[in-house]
């Protein structure tokens, strides 16, 4: 709030910016701000950047305070926040690898049993029951993916020496004909 307050100055200028409707700064401790102007978004991102600054900056200096060789690996970052040029800048300049987890074929999803029929059991049972698994909740193989992830496991040392080209999107061998 602080920062909000030094950057308005007064709570009608907030308001403007914000499009909200309050009386002081103080009564905004307590509740929720409706981050819908870009004005708002500007505000939040630059929060953001600083409270990332700190964060890792505070690692940082403590890791190196007790272990100046210590290797820093970064915060692990999924697709979405991959594409955050500003936590990936800041992280990038405290630790020394940034730890992405890129998943280009969906390989995410699989799991080694299906989805429970109530759901995720790691999600308080949220009613999502996939069928993701290698094997059904059934305790039964699903032998057409088996097959084709044996496939690939078994060319996989292959096309590591060099014996054969790797996938590629846009092969005209995976075009759908017309």
């Amino acid at each position: 709030m602080v920062a909000l307050k030094n950057k308005c100055s007064t709570v009608e200028a907030f308001n403007a910016s914000w499009q909200a409707i309050a009386a002081s700064f103080d009564e905004l401790v307590d509740s929720g701000l409706a981050v819908t102007t870009d004005a708002a978004k500007k505000d939040v991102k630059a929060f953001i950047g600083t409270f990332l600054e700190t964060y890792f900056t505070q690692i940082e200096r403590l890791y190196r305070q007790h272990d100046e060789n210590h290797l820093l690996i970064g915060s692990r970052l999924q697709p979405i926040t991959i594409e955050d040029e500003q936590l990936c800048r800041i992280m990038g300049n405290h630790v020394d690898v940034l730890s992405c987890n890129y998943y280009n074929f969906g390989i995410e999803w699989v799991t080694l049993v299906d989805q429970a029929t109530s759901g995720r059991w790691f999600r308080q049972y949220n009613g999502e029951s996939y069928n993701t698994g290698l094997l059904s909740v059934a305790d039964r193989p699903w032998k057409d993916m088996l097959a084709e992830m044996m496939k690939t496991n078994h060319g996989i040392y292959d096309l590591l020496m060099g014996k054969r080209p790797p996938f590629a999107w846009g092969d005209e061998r995976f075009e759908v004909k017309k």
